[in-house]
């Protein structure tokens, strides 16, 4: 098979990739009526405060401290933490009105939409997020997020590099990175993708289910 000459994956990692499919059958179902990617989107960092970049090209002004500002997002984390994702983006929107130039709220907001199955608005956001503030690894992870919701795998992959790039321990990215590369058949850098994961997580009990996945797609 020409897939085996090319992995590289060790026969301990087949065996319980294997294991864990038979023994997880249902859950193995389950998962394939969701999204296969998990998120980081509960990293909203406070110290990132450029705005979304101006088409002028002019450097983002920051904001200054806001304790309104600030206790909107407070209660818009709360909110968004309970499942009640509309009121959270109604308490985000709140906090965007009075600094502007927080990318983490727009971060937040994003979230929002994501969860409320509204990608395109979340793409929106996020490239307005990443377009001010480049380095921000959990932005560019949640537009890739958004990017495969939407079967745009090819936006999806350039987002999830850049992530991890920026972010060489984020392990969800990691595990996304695999996703995507599965879902565009590059099945031995799906692998790859999956094994650094587990080598950040060896907890990740997903990655040897989607691991069984693809040495049953490669056939």
């Amino acid at each position: 098979m020409a897939f085996a000459k090319q992995e590289t994956l060790s026969l301990t990692l087949i065996l319980a990739a294997l294991i864990s499919i038979s023994a997880n059958l249902e859950v193995a179902a389950a998962e394939q009526n969701s999204l296969p990617v998990r998120q980081g989107l509960l990293i909203a960092e406070s110290e990132s405060e450029n705005a979304p970049a101006s088409s002028s090209g002019e450097a983002p002004l920051k904001d200054p401290p806001n304790p309104e500002s600030e206790a909107a997002q407070k209660r818009g984390t709360e909110l968004f933490n309970k499942s009640k994702y509309q009121e959270a983006l109604q308490e985000f929107s709140k906090a965007r009105e009075l600094s502007p130039n927080n990318s983490g709220i727009w971060n937040w907001m994003g979230a929002c939409y994501q969860r409320l199955n509204k990608h395109k608005e979340a793409a929106e956001l996020y490239e307005k997020v990443v377009a001010g503030d480049p380095n921000y690894a959990e932005a560019h992870n949640n537009l890739a997020f958004s990017y495969y919701s939407l079967q745009n795998y090819e936006d999806a992959e350039t987002h999830y590099k850049k992530a991890v790039e920026l972010k060489p321990g984020f392990v969800d990215a990691h595990f996304n990175l695999g996703c995507v590369y599965q879902a565009e058949k590059k099945y031995p850098e799906a692998i790859s993708e999956f094994e650094t994961t587990l080598k950040l997580d060896p907890k990740r009990e997903d990655c040897f289910m989607r691991i069984g996945d693809v040495a049953l797609d490669s056939k």
